[in-house]
């Protein structure tokens, strides 16, 4: 795909799609719902659209009524990723990505080895999906139990550590008490645990320290899931203050997750890639694309599975009226039935 569009602030510039007032007022309408919801400032989202910190100023004129087709495709892939399908699986089934082995390569080094890392990459490429089909190609294979958490916005550290202890059937009591408890389980009993969704626990650096203290006290294994944004947060984190000393040869960090930077292994997922999201739409519905089909695919997907999976699911209703070839009006035509019957979700 390298005659694929150009990119402008890290996405691909439309090939000749138009974008009607009402489609952008939609888009509006709900990225500031959005944004008041995860109650974010405009460079935070504009980096949940993809654009990056250089844009702040994009989104604050789409926001304030300028109409700009980069961003209602963006505000309509993030959209999708939000509301769209929660697990991949179901219209596509696993598929063996470079992210799925590089995932599933790193899980096996972090488990095997009782270490302390963070596996990031870009939103949607896969990496739940491939942990989850980690956990379930190890089930009984003498070697310690993986076990997968969830960060979600709304999670806070009591709520981890009664969550937790109630998956390993450790009753109720006191949160100290139920974290010497769980620690006591844990040296009798190592896991490997997997912490999905980590972004999620920037907010309280308690939570993450939690897990590190776990790995410290007993051992185990502790795998991160992420975005890049994560890694960089903690980088920044773990050297605020005064930006770090040199102590023997070596950096060291001094801000509030140091300890925690410190242990982290980290490994970077690739994402998916233009072939991939073409050749799996191609194989799940049995059809070819043409040029112009696959570009306008690639610019909607923009490398995320669960979007893929979503206009997936919407061709597929359609499939029998496609026939064999799909053209670019049918990429257009399922993103625009995508978003419509969000709309009316």
């Amino acid at each position: 795909m390298s005659d694929g569009p150009k990119k402008i602030d890290g996405l691909e510039e439309p090939p000749k799609v138009e974008v009607s007032a009402g489609r952008a007022e939609t888009a509006r309408s709900w990225l500031k719902e959005f944004r008041k919801h995860e109650s974010l400032e405009k460079i935070a989202l504009a980096r949940r659209l993809g654009f990056g910190d250089n844009g702040r100023s994009r989104v604050h004129k789409f926001i304030e009524g300028q109409d700009d087709a980069i961003t209602v495709i963006a505000t309509e892939r993030l959209r999708a990723t939000v509301e769209g399908p929660e697990g991949i699986a179901k219209y596509i089934g696993f598929r063996e990505t470079r992210t799925a082995k590089t995932v599933l390569e790193f899980a096996v080094k972090i488990r095997s080895s009782g270490l302390f890392g963070a596996i990031v990459g870009p939103v949607g490429a896969g990496k739940s999906e491939a942990l989850k089909k980690f956990a379930q190609s190890t089930r009984n294979d003498g070697l310690p139990r993986v076990r997968i958490l969830r960060a979600r916005s709304t999670t806070h550290l009591p709520g981890i550590v009664r969550g937790l202890a109630a998956d390993m059937g450790i009753k109720g009591g006191e949160i100290s008490r139920l974290h010497s408890e769980i620690v006591g389980r844990l040296f009798g009993r190592p896991e490997f645990l997997i912490v999905d969704e980590v972004d999620y626990l920037l907010h309280n650096e308690r939570s993450l320290h939690f897990f590190r203290d776990l790995h410290d006290e007993t051992g185990i294994g502790v795998l991160f899931s992420g975005q890049l944004y994560f890694l960089t947060q903690v980088w920044e984190r773990a050297n605020r203050g005064d930006g770090g000393l040199m102590e023997e040869g070596r950096l060291s960090m001094t801000g509030a997750l140091a300890a925690f930077a410190d242990r982290l292994r980290v490994q970077i997922a690739p994402g998916l890639d233009d072939e991939e999201v073409v050749a799996i739409t191609q194989d799940v519905l049995s059809m070819t694309l043409t040029e112009e089909a696959a570009k306008r695919l690639i610019v909607y997907v923009n490398h995320d599975f669960r979007v893929l999976s979503l206009l997936i699911s919407v061709m597929r209703d359609i499939r029998q009226r496609i026939g064999k070839t799909c053209d670019h009006r049918v990429i257009e035509a399922s993103w625009t039935r995508a978003m419509h019957v969000k709309s009316r979700q």
